[in-house]
Order: structure tokens, then C-alpha cells, then sequence
């Protein structure tokens, strides 16, 4: 059950993610939907990065050679804990 005040009485609306910050000045409570949008786009825009991050990383190991694996490494263990936010935060959404 929502405990928020007046979670109930928002009208629906569409958010737009991609606007300004003044859009969202207005804005004091999200629904449940809207809150599962925006953890929906945030994951995939991290999913989106990290994929990015393993491509580059792939192609600076074909160009430079073995000078950059301790560089390589560190960033594979980066990538490994933003997978585990990413995965994180959905787990904490679902809990709650």
C-alpha cells in the first residue's frame, strides 16, 4: 500500500525523462509506475555505459598489448561493481 499523502489523487502523466530540471521543479511525489520507468531507463542507460566501457577496453587490448592489463584489469573490476549497482538497484526496487 502507498503511504505517501495524496499518492492516490496524482493525476497520470507522462514523465519525460530527458527534460529540464524546471519540469520537474512542480513534480512531489512519483507513483509506483513512475518510479519502475525511471529505474527501468536508468538501467538501461548504466547497462548501455558498461556495455560501451567493455567495447573500448576490448579494442585498446588489441592496439596496445600487454603494457595496459594492469590498467585492463583495474577497469574490468570497475565494470564489475557498476554491474553489481545496476543489479542492486533492482533488487532494492523490487524489496521495497
Amino acid at each position: 500500500m502507498d503511504t505517501r499523502p495524496h499518492a492516490s489523487r496524482q493525476p497520470t502523466r507522462t514523465l519525460d525523462l530527458g527534460s529540464s530540471e524546471e519540469s520537474w521543479s512542480t513534480i512531489r511525489y512519483l507513483t509506483n509506475e513512475e518510479r519502475d520507468q525511471i529505474d527501468l531507463q536508468a538501467r538501461l542507460i548504466l547497462t548501455k555505459c558498461a556495455d560501451r566501457v567493455k567495447e573500448m577496453e576490448a579494442l585498446e587490448t588489441r592496439t596496445k598489448g600487454p603494457s595496459y592489463i594492469d590498467q585492463r584489469n583495474l577497469r574490468n573490476r570497475r565494470l564489475q561493481v557498476l554491474r553489481f549497482v545496476v543489479r542492486q538497484s533492482g533488487a532494492c526496487r523490487k524489496s521495497s
